[in-house]
């Protein structure tokens, strides 16, 4: 940590009121201060609290030269608005993400041996004296430590898995990585579109994937015979996978019926997943590997090319196998190995550090008045508004301030005893906030005006005498902030007094300058 703060230190004068955007300065706190603090963490991290709280601390103070937020904001809304993780969510998530790129290595690389075999190949596959004594002490239910590495890895991984690891995981090989023994086709929508629509005389099998919100996955595939008949193939893959995988043993079961029709015609296989075509282009170790070298070993005894078409856009191919993949996901799955995809176990992932942070601010924002739960409202996706990013640092602070409630205005100076009492100074009325100065405020109303027309230009609805807290709802909405920061930069809304007292000083400076150079003028006879 002394030497994340030494680089904290180093880079806290581009973050500065006049200094770096918030997304810039965000990027420069990341790279230059958190590389350094987590050095190493996915090794030696096990909940350590002092730690913990040593890393949030530093977090705070990051997102406080990110978005130029007072030191009385709540934690909550201030590692938010930045677009930070709190630091548990942070070191499970690297932690997490260590296990899954272990997982994804090649059976003999050396490193993946650093997770249980128990772990990563399943009870299933063991061997004879494989497995040592307190090798699956990862699946124990207590939590009595101390833990290796290895264990403590497979435990943070098994415990977020909404599926039974016990068949272990998706495996890869080293290969020397081989282009699809094809074409590879995609166009931009239209004409992908257009293309579809008018294939010429060849076999066409459309292929596609789902997943239920059960979590059950499928695969399906329908074709046109030269009569004009549909035929439709469906592959149950039940819980484990993802729509990513589905789509890939679709393209597979595809090749299948195309190479077992041996008439020698061309074969295109249409499908609408992107990052399935992309998977397809190479064998590297990764998610969905084994799938590709089983579609790049049928593919070499056909004339094929895989050609995206855009989804649920009408193409009855298309539809057909849409609906054959929903219908073979409600089915059980076909007996045989059940382990679990990598591309499931990254999802799990991501979602599970998504619900760790969300559970943090939810559990931070609880600890405010309930007036300030219903003004504060969070973006949905947790990173730094994107519109806010690339303001100037002094704008984008009021804006952020303005948005957690504690912002250089009267109400909250005089709840914080900076001044003696809460008087807006644009008006006089006695208590200045912040739906006073956005929506009432008489010394604003030409530049509210055009604040209005700008929100109904960026689709916004403007708020109504009707509508409890406003203030919360426009700063909340991430089409309402250039509206919002261009209304600040033609107002002193939320200005620092200090900055008020700088911009009146050097506006007397210059009329003092001006009165002395005309008496000089007059002088010299020169007025």
């Amino acid at each position: 940590m002394r030497k994340a703060r030494a680089a904290e230190n180093w880079v806290q004068h581009l973050c500065l009121s006049h200094g770096l955007a918030p997304g810039l300065a965000r990027q420069v706190q990341v790279a230059a201060v958190q590389s350094v603090a987590l050095y190493g963490a996915e090794l030696w991290w096990q909940g350590q609290k002092d730690r913990l709280a040593g890393i949030q601390l530093m977090i705070n103070r990051q997102a406080r030269a990110i978005t130029g937020m007072l030191k009385t904001t709540p934690v909550g809304p201030l590692v938010r608005e930045a677009g930070l993780a709190p630091a548990e969510a942070l070191l499970e998530a690297r932690q997490l993400r260590y296990t899954t790129r272990l997982l994804s290595l090649p059976e003999n690389h050396p490193a993946k041996k650093i997770l249980p075999v128990s772990f990563r190949e399943g009870d299933q596959h063991a061997q004879p004296g494989e497995q040592t004594p307190g090798n699956r002490r990862w699946a124990d239910s207590s939590n009595r430590g101390p833990w290796s590495l290895g264990q403590h890895l497979a435990r943070q991984l098994a415990s977020i898995l909404p599926a039974d690891p016990s068949e272990g995981f998706e495996s890869t090989i080293q290969t020397t990585s081989s282009q699809f023994p094809g074409q590879i086709e995609v166009l931009p929508g239209p004409e992908a579109l257009a293309a579809a629509q008018s294939l010429s005389p060849r076999l066409a099998i459309w292929s596609d994937g789902s997943r239920l919100e059960n979590g059950r996955c499928g695969a399906g595939i329908a074709w046109q015979e030269p009569g004009g008949t549909w035929k439709t193939q469906g592959i149950p893959l039940g819980k484990g996978y993802e729509v990513f995988d589905a789509e890939l043993c679709g393209v597979v079961q595809a090749l299948w019926v195309a190479w077992k029709v041996g008439d020698q015609r061309p074969v295109t296989i249409l499908l609408d997943s992107q990052a399935a075509i992309a998977r397809l282009r190479h064998t590297q170790p990764g998610p969905g590997q084994a799938l590709a070298i089983q579609a790049h070993a049928i593919a070499k005894g056909l004339h094929a090319t895989i050609q995206w078409v855009p989804g649920h856009a009408g193409v009855e191919g298309n539809e057909r196998a849409d609906q054959v993949a929903k219908q073979a996901a409600g089915k059980p799955p076909g007996r045989g190995p059940k382990e679990i995809s990598l591309a499931f176990a990254c999802r799990a992932r991501t979602e599970a550090v998504t619900t760790q942070k969300q559970r943090w601010l939810t559990k931070e924002l609880s600890q405010r008045s309930q007036q300030g739960q219903r003004i504060y409202r969070p973006q949905k996706n947790w990173r730094l508004d994107p519109t806010a990013a690339v303001a100037p640092k002094h704008l984008a602070s009021r804006y952020f301030q303005l948005k957690s409630g504690h912002a250089a205005i009267g109400e909250h100076l005089h709840q914080i005893q900076a001044q003696e009492d809460a008087t807006c100074k644009g008006c006089g009325l006695s208590r200045e906030t912040i739906h006073h100065l956005l929506f009432e405020c008489r010394r604003w109303r030409h530049q509210r005006n055009k604040l209005y027309r700008d929100l109904e230009l960026d689709g916004v609805m403007r708020p109504t005498a009707a509508e409890e807290h406003p203030q919360g709802r426009l700063l909340g909405e991430p089409r309402a902030t250039r509206a919002l920061l261009q209304f600040l930069a033609s107002t002193s809304v939320a200005l620092p007094r200090a900055h008020l007292q700088r911009t009146a000083e050097r506006a007397r400076r210059d009329d003092e300058w001006g009165l002395e150079a005309l008496e000089e003028a007059i002088r010299t006879g020169e007025g």
